[in-house]
């Protein structure tokens, strides 16, 4: 099972890819899935979450506005996840994908994609401000 999650923001892309781009500020937004997040000594950004412990992984390119990451969780396996965000007339879209991971019961999988769209709205709203 695949989803693909997008909002539109009304900010610009820059503003809102340096910001999503720094895993610094994803417990800020990401309020549901990450309690703390830190970067360790050999630079990966270990996280906190509700299940427990996990790595994250960053593929950037501000140039062509990809945020792709990996996060590697001990009981769900690895994530990949495919990410951009893109220029519009009004601001950008954020667009982000997520396919389940074999292990995970389908219905914990809905259910976290519910929960990120509350996320992804605290995220518009904290861009969103002038």
């Amino acid at each position: 099972m695949t989803i693909t999650k997008t909002i539109n923001i009304n900010c610009s892309t820059d503003k809102a890819f340096d910001f999503i781009n720094n895993p610094a500020n994803w417990a800020s937004y990401a309020i549901h899935n990450v309690l703390s997040i830190n970067k360790n000594e050999n630079g990966d950004w270990i996280m906190q979450t509700p299940r427990g412990p996990g790595k994250l992984v960053l593929y950037p390119n501000k140039t062509l506005g990809i945020f792709d990451h990996d996060f590697i969780d001990a009981g769900e396996g690895k994530w990949s996840v495919p990410a951009r965000v893109v220029s519009t007339p009004s601001g950008c879209h954020l667009m982000m994908t997520f396919s389940k991971p074999d292990p995970m019961p389908t219905e914990m999988f809905e259910e976290g994609m519910r929960l990120l769209e509350e996320e992804l709205a605290v995220l518009k709203k904290i861009l969103e401000v002038k």
